[in-house]
């Protein structure tokens, strides 16, 4: 019992002198594969931390999710995924960016679907989470209708115009 004391009182000592609530130590960033998508089409983000420091920087988690994103100030990747309550941990080398890569696919489209417009994204690196300094700025990327959409929408809008100019001819 006594041994278990020690070494949660290890442990706790050890996240509370490490650089868990440092977010000045690294630079963290987001940003997509591409600036424009098709409706339904999957959107590849990418959460980046950069130490522009000299020393490595030890990045520790308190869960197996290690980042996640908000889109459009709505939906939140994290939520409703199975989180694992261990430490997790990632190294980040002087001058040296560690990138995580989510997808926002079919599970999340189902969930909160692109429509077509203007988006925004906010990567979040969960170990500065608590401090409020683990999100990145927010970029925007577009959404289009697919190519198909485009040809009936013109389509219809040339019938249309058509069709309104033979009715004020007659």
């Amino acid at each position: 019992m006594k041994t278990t004391s020690i070494s949660i009182l290890a442990l706790v000592l050890v996240l509370c002198l490490s650089d868990i609530g440092r977010a000045d130590l690294v630079d963290i960033s987001v940003a997509t594969d591409k600036p424009t998508y098709q409706v339904g089409e999957e959107v590849k983000v990418y959460v980046r931390a950069y130490n522009p420091g000299l020393d490595s920087v030890t990045l520790t988690f308190g869960s197996n999710i290690q980042t996640s994103y908000w889109m459009d100030d709505i939906y939140d990747w994290q939520a409703g995924r199975d989180r694992l309550w261990v430490l997790t941990y990632a190294t980040i080398n002087p001058n040296t960016t560690h990138t995580w890569e989510l997808i926002h696919g079919s599970y999340e489209m189902s969930v909160y679907p692109l429509e077509i417009g203007t988006h925004s994204v906010v990567g979040i690196v969960g170990a500065y989470e608590l401090s409020g300094n683990g999100e990145s700025s927010p970029i925007e990327f577009e959404v289009i209708p697919e190519p198909a959409s485009l040809i009936i929408l013109t389509t219809g809008s040339l019938w249309i115009f058509r069709y309104s100019r033979s009715l004020v001819k007659h």
